[in-house]
């Protein structure tokens, strides 16, 4: 029995106008569950003929997402990664002498 789990989408993946199907591959939820939290009002959405549309603009508050947030992530998370990567050069030996050569 093979499962059909389609991978969830991501803040980059939204357009600017998003359908239910999107927003409920976004939040990891089903469909029904966000048209329950648009009837609960949770959620700001409107209509276009049949369809149930949400601004990602609107998506993005609601999670309290910002963009200035999301570049300090992302840069904290290159510099870790760039740093991590890299190996600190390690001081060279001092010579120490064998026995022989000190005489012993």
């Amino acid at each position: 029995m093979a499962e059909n789990k389609e991978k969830r989408l991501n803040i980059k993946d939204l357009n600017d106008v998003v359908t239910v199907d999107e927003l409920a591959s976004f939040m990891g939820a089903t469909p029904r569950m966000v048209t329950n939290m648009v009837m609960a009002g949770d959620i700001k959405s409107f209509t276009f003929g049949r369809k149930r549309l949400f601004l990602k603009q609107d998506i993005l508050s609601m999670i309290g997402y910002s963009e200035e947030k999301e570049a300090v992530a992302e840069t904290e998370k290159s510099r870790a990664e760039s740093q991590s990567g890299t190996i600190k050069s390690i001081p060279p030996l001092r010579h120490r002498p064998s026995f022989t050569e000190m005489g012993v």
